[in-house]
């Protein structure tokens, strides 16, 4: 089949979850035989180009308006990229979001059977959005589920929040993570400066995952923390202004490195994640893949990733607490909870079984257009 990747800031991944998710299903695609296109945006104002990644790997380059404003270069992005799809003959399009919905009336029908929408968190519900973006995001997500027949969530929790809000019932595809394998060296940390015990976050730095909350928790409590995340944004400073003159509150800032953060994270005392609106979030299976002990915050979405023996909080208190018993935990119990994590990612969140289930809804897309 052709696919196309659609709605990320391409790849390879130096921006966040969706671009890490086209990252490895379009690898996996390839190796499976497929041919794959991942477009992404380029702040030049330029036509498109396209880069060949690998033999059946091809990254586009979209030419977005550099002068507009920012939710204008989206809009303008998403536009251009269906149109691009529409002049190929592409046989499947994976939408990450659902910012490209507005346009769709303005494309056959017959193209839009070809759609297949990943709806992610409940984007709308993010702090830095004005309220015009947000009442957008709402129409956005509106039109995506009126208007494409197939459509996906990563996450039960999102699933019941469409069925409740549009009658629609979107299939469930999680994201996935790659077990550890060998176990990181140690001397990763020293690269980082890192030579004391820590907790490790990492996320980017937005209100909704109570980043403050968390590191007012760890100045109480004068135990290390680790923070890897862009504090490049207007809130990501005013945190960094706030908890930089504190020694044991650390911001290393974004990192990519898959090796270096499996090092980080599988030798952190214990991984701390804050996210209240993503859906399923990869920080956090690849927290659990790296053995690391998880201590979360209270919701449906880290409630179904974690399951039950997970460890959660809701409020400052609750995170002093949780913290304070983790440290009288016995080390056998540590142990189980990490073996316990990295189990449930093997059984639930592979991403060759992620791959499968998109690779069967593809194929169903394909065989009814042969047979249209």
């Amino acid at each position: 089949m052709k696919i196309a990747i659609l709605g990320t800031r391409g790849i390879p991944n130096s921006y966040g979850g969706f671009e890490r998710f086209a990252e490895v299903l379009s690898q996996i695609l390839v190796a499976r035989g497929h041919l794959v296109y991942v477009l992404s945006p380029t702040f030049n104002g330029k036509g498109r180009s396209v880069t060949r990644l690998s033999s059946m790997l091809f990254l586009v380059n979209v030419g977005v308006g550099k002068h507009l404003p920012h939710n204008f270069q989206t809009l303008h992005y998403d536009l251009k990229s269906l149109c691009w799809a529409n002049t190929e003959e592409i046989d499947v399009i994976l939408e990450c979001g659902h910012s490209f919905a507005p346009w769709l009336p303005l494309f056959k029908k017959t193209f839009r059977q070809k759609i297949v929408v990943n709806l992610d968190g409940l984007e709308h519900k993010r702090s830095k959005w004005s309220k015009p973006a947000k009442l957008f995001l709402r129409f956005s997500e509106y039109m995506a589920v009126h208007f494409v027949a197939r459509l996906v969530c990563d996450n039960q929790a999102l699933v019941s929040y469409y069925a409740a809000s549009y009658g629609v019932k979107p299939k469930v595809i999680p994201y996935g993570a790659f077990p550890l394998g060998e176990i990181p060296p140690r001397d990763v940390l020293a690269m980082y400066g890192i030579f004391e015990p820590y907790y490790l976050m990492v996320s980017r730095l937005t209100l909704e995952n109570n980043i403050e909350m968390i590191a007012r928790s760890f100045v109480a409590l004068d135990e290390n923390l680790i923070i890897i995340g862009r504090y490049d944004t207007r809130f990501g400073e005013s945190l960094y202004r706030k908890f930089e003159h504190f020694k044991n509150i650390r911001f290393l800032g974004p990192n990519f490195n898959q090796d270096d953060l499996n090092a980080l994270r599988y030798h952190s005392l214990a991984y701390i994640h804050g996210h209240t609106v993503g859906g399923t979030n990869p920080s956090l299976l690849e927290a659990m893949a790296c053995k690391c002990f998880v201590i979360a915050h209270d919701n449906p979405f880290n409630r179904e990733v974690l399951g039950d023996e997970g460890w959660y909080f809701g409020s400052t208190t609750e995170l002093n607490d949780r913290i304070r018993e983790f440290g009288r935990l016995p080390a056998m119990s540590v142990l189980k909870a990490k073996q316990s994590n990295y189990t449930r990612i093997k059984n639930l969140y592979s991403w060759e079984a992620v791959a499968d289930s998109y690779e069967e809804l593809f194929s169903s897309i394909n065989s009814q257009q042969d047979q249209g």
